[in-house]
C-alpha cells in the first residue's frame, strides 16, 4: 500500500502573493501471488505463473486567486483498477515471458495490454526480444492545470497509446564483475500529448498530436560491481 501527497504554492513575482493552490494526493494498493507451475507441466525447469491486481485513486484541488482571467478553481478525483497475468516458461537455455493486463479506468476507455518476450542465456550472455503495448493517461495537470495568462489545461485529452519492441543483450565479464548491456527499441505513440501548444489566446494549452510519432534508438549500459555494497552504473541513451 503506498499513499503520497504533493502541494504546490505559486506566487506571482509582480506582488510577491500567491496565486495558484495545487494539491494531489493518491492511494495506490497493489497484490501479487506467483505460482510454480513445476508440476502441473511435469517440468524440469520452474514456469511461473503471476497475477496481479491494483486499485488506484487519486484526489486533485486547485484554488486560483485571481480569476480575471478565467476560473481555474478544479476538486476532480478518479480510480482505476487493473488485473494482470504473467507466465515466464524455461526450456532448456530460453525462457519465454508472456503477460496481459486490462485497466479498468473511470475516467476513460478500458485498456487491454501485453507484452511478448522470447530470451535465450548463453555462458554469462543472455540475448531477448520483445514486443509490448502501454497507454498513459494524461495528468491533472494537463487536463485541469491553470496559469493565468501562462496556461490553460485542456479536460478533452485523450490517453496516449505506446507499441514498442525491444531487441538486445546483456553478457557479464571479468568474473561476473563487469556488466555490459545493449538494447535497441523501436516506440510508436498514438496521441501524443504536446504540453506546449499555442490556445491562440497568448497563452498555451496540452493537446493530443494528430500524426503518429516515433522514438528510436540504442541505450547502452555498463555496471560494475566495486564491492557487496557498492555499484557503479555508466548508462547512455
Amino acid at each position: 500500500m503506498q499513499y503520497s501527497t504533493t502541494k504546490n504554492l505559486d506566487f506571482s513575482p509582480s506582488d510577491g502573493v500567491w496565486e495558484t493552490l495545487t494539491q494531489s494526493e493518491k492511494l495506490k494498493i497493489t497484490s501479487n501471488t506467483s505460482i510454480n507451475l513445476k508440476n502441473f507441466f511435469y517440468s524440469n525447469k520452474n514456469p511461473y505463473l503471476t497475477i496481479g491486481l491494483e486499485y488506484e485513486k487519486i484526489n486533485f484541488t486547485q484554488l486560483v486567486l485571481d480569476d480575471t482571467y478565467g476560473n481555474g478553481n478544479q476538486i476532480q478525483s478518479e480510480y482505476n483498477n487493473s488485473y494482470s497475468l504473467e507466465l515466464l516458461y524455461p526450456i532448456n537455455n530460453f525462457q519465454f515471458e508472456f503477460s496481459v493486463r486490462k485497466t479498468i479506468n473511470q475516467r476513460f476507455e478500458n485498456k487491454n495490454t501485453h507484452r511478448i518476450g522470447i530470451s535465450y542465456k548463453f555462458y554469462n550472455s543472455k540475448f531477448f526480444i520483445n514486443h509490448s503495448s502501454a497507454f498513459k493517461n494524461p495528468t491533472f495537470t494537463e487536463r485541469f492545470g491553470y496559469y493565468a495568462e501562462t496556461f490553460n489545461g485542456n479536460p478533452n485529452l485523450n490517453p496516449e497509446n505506446i507499441r514498442q519492441y525491444e531487441v538486445g543483450y546483456s553478457t557479464n565479464i571479468y568474473n561476473k564483475k563487469i556488466n555490459i548491456s545493449q538494447t535497441f527499441f523501436n516506440m510508436k505513440l498514438k496521441n501524443e500529448i504536446n504540453g506546449f501548444v499555442s490556445d491562440g489566446e497568448g497563452g498555451y494549452t496540452s493537446k493530443n498530436m494528430s500524426n503518429r510519432s516515433y522514438r528510436r534508438g540504442i541505450e547502452s549500459k555498463i555496471g560494475y560491481k566495486i564491492n557487496n555494497s557498492s555499484y557503479l552504473t555508466l548508462k547512455h541513451n
